[in-house]
């Protein structure tokens, strides 16, 4: 690292046991015990400040210096925070996480829409702002959240990525054989003989001819 002008942080570095964990870009790393089972993992989840900011950025949008502002837009802005989100964490274990941000963020968005409209009743607001079952809607716009971004699992393909160290395989000698057939299907030219059927590109005009000297089926052959 030192040729490249690169060091290492103290504030930044520093070593702990895999048992412990510890955050990097966001992500917590941790290896854990699998719920039911004695076998231990190394999970990875999106840290305690990554999901502090998300909840942050949903109460600053659903505060009360928005309430100025149409459902429509609000909806708008906490879909693209949220989805956002949850693409940068969509491949570690986030699948429960997305569930509670969206219930969490659905409070947000029912209390800002009775503030705002003095009070509703659940039934007028399920009437007016909602459109399957307690789904929030306004003018188009509908709440998805993070749940509509599908959590992939990451798996680890070092097997099928070539190296420059991979060796590369080297014909056997039982494939000289199909080399060999490889080789007169490749010399064959349509219209020759030796293959089943019909062949492509050949046609009435081209096909081979019978040789009338040679005995059909169920003729004698001359004395």
């Amino acid at each position: 690292m030192a040729p490249l002008g690169l060091h290492l942080s103290p504030e930044k570095t520093r070593v702990v046991h895999i048992n412990e964990g510890f955050d990097f870009l966001g992500f917590h790393i941790r290896r854990m015990r699998k719920r039911g089972t004695q076998k231990h993992y190394v999970y990875t989840t999106p840290s305690k400040k990554a999901v502090a900011s998300i909840r942050q950025k949903v109460r600053a949008t659903t505060s009360r210096s928005t309430l100025h502002m149409d459902l429509d837009e609000i909806l708008k802005s906490l879909n693209w925070a949220l989805r956002g989100w949850a693409n940068y964490f969509r491949h570690p274990v986030a699948k429960q996480l997305f569930g509670h941000l969206d219930s969490q963020t659905w409070r947000r968005i029912v209390t800002w829409v009775r503030r705002k409209h003095n009070r509703i009743s659940w039934k007028e607001l399920r009437r007016r702002f909602c459109d399957r079952g307690w789904r929030i809607a306004h003018n188009g716009v509908v709440f998805t959240g993070a749940s509509s971004v599908s959590v992939t699992r990451y798996r680890y393909r070092g097997h099928n990525i070539a190296t420059p160290w991979t060796p590369i395989p080297t014909a056997s000698p039982a494939s000289g054989k199909d080399t060999r057939r490889a080789r007169r299907v490749e010399t064959r030219t349509p219209g020759s003989a030796g293959g089943h059927g019909r062949r492509a590109g050949s046609s009435p005009s081209t096909a081979p001819v019978a040789n009338p000297t040679k005995p059909r089926v169920g003729q004698d052959r001359p004395l």
